[in-house]
């Protein structure tokens, strides 16, 4: 659509002919349907072109109404530990080329808060924003990513588990991965002035999709009460616990949040779900990482989710030759450090 408006005339001059076909043709049973999408098509930009107009210019309209915001979710900052999610962990090397990529492509860490007043007063954003957040509240942050992010002037939102405060990641262990030390009260309370800002992960870190109305308020509840009592200031932003949320979940979100986000990946704009708003894993992919900040596209997400699915099928045609009779091939588990 930016393309589009930044060569108005052009796109105006070749409207007008499918334009002026489509009118005149629209009560055509036979022509119908494609003559609608094209007044459709052109109304639309007209429109469009019509709101960048009266606001001033396209700079003036994308600030007050087209920003994009891209959303990063970080863990750890650390050496990563046997047998744990790979995605749960990013070097510090790693974590400092990314701040400086961010930097020097022009982008400005902001606060969850921040998205909110643009979206809900206007309250001005930066050119290129960018919010980067860190679930479950590892206790390596303090060494291994405050100091950075302080160094090259990043804002960010560390989400917490109100009831682990001070404690470890015993949810970590029932996946089958090994737990982390978290941060302490003083250490959370510290945050606001290295430029962190504290959001809630819930009280105990559950599957939210499996707990009833009655659990769910509690969990939101309670963790907003606790965390806005550690802080001594409300705490209105949410991250849902390994990203799992339904619309139960959401309605329940949003009777206590003013923003709740998933892992589904892609950019935010002003119209998204302020209760499904898009986050999106970080590694250590160079190609993927700028992809992501600039077009909210995870290509390891997309391979991910096609060898899922292909993995599913197969046991789906293993399953049913195994019903018929017919003997299947087991391949030999892979080894991992190849």
């Amino acid at each position: 659509m930016l393309a589009a408006v930044r060569c108005a005339l052009i796109v105006r001059a070749l409207l007008a002919v499918p334009g002026w076909v489509a009118s005149k043709t629209a009560r055509v049973p036979i022509c119908g349907g494609l003559a609608t999408r094209i007044l459709k098509v052109r109304n639309s930009f007209y429109f469009f072109c019509g709101a960048i107009d009266e606001a001033g210019g396209w700079e003036i309209f994308r600030r007050e109404f087209a920003m994009r915001l891209p959303v990063l979710c970080y863990h750890n900052v650390g050496a990563a530990l046997p047998v744990s999610w790979p995605l749960l962990t990013v070097s510090p090397e790693v974590f400092e080329r990314q701040l400086k990529w961010l930097r020097d492509n022009g982008y400005t860490g902001i606060h969850a808060s921040d998205w909110l007043a643009w979206t809900r007063s206007g309250t001005p954003l930066p050119d290129k924003p960018v919010l980067i957040t860190f679930d479950d509240g590892y206790s390596d942050l303090i060494t291994n990513a405050i100091p950075k992010l302080e160094a090259a002037r990043v804002k960010a939102t560390i989400f917490i588990v109100s009831q682990h405060v001070g404690a470890a990641s015993t949810w970590d262990v029932a996946l089958g991965h090994p737990s982390r030390p978290l941060m302490t009260e003083a250490e959370i309370r510290d945050c606001p002035s290295h430029g962190i800002e504290i959001g809630a992960h819930t009280r105990t870190h559950p599957d939210l999709r499996k707990l009833g109305e009655a659990d769910l308020k509690t969990e939101f509840e309670g963790c907003r009460k606790e965390l806005t009592a550690l802080m001594s200031r409300p705490v209105n932003t949410l991250a849902y616990p390994f990203g799992f949320q339904n619309q139960q979940v959401r309605k329940a979100a949003s009777e206590t949040y003013d923003l709740a986000f998933s892992c589904r990946p892609g950019l935010n704009a002003w119209r998204t779900d302020p209760h499904h708003l898009r986050r999106m894993f970080v590694h250590r992919s160079r190609v993927n990482f700028a992809l992501q900040v600039k077009y909210g596209l995870d290509l390891l997400a997309v391979c991910r989710f096609a060898w899922d699915r292909a993995t599913l099928w197969l046991q789906g045609v293993g399953s049913r030759r195994e019903r018929a009779g017919t003997p299947v091939h087991r391949p030999t588990p892979a080894n991992d450090n190849l």
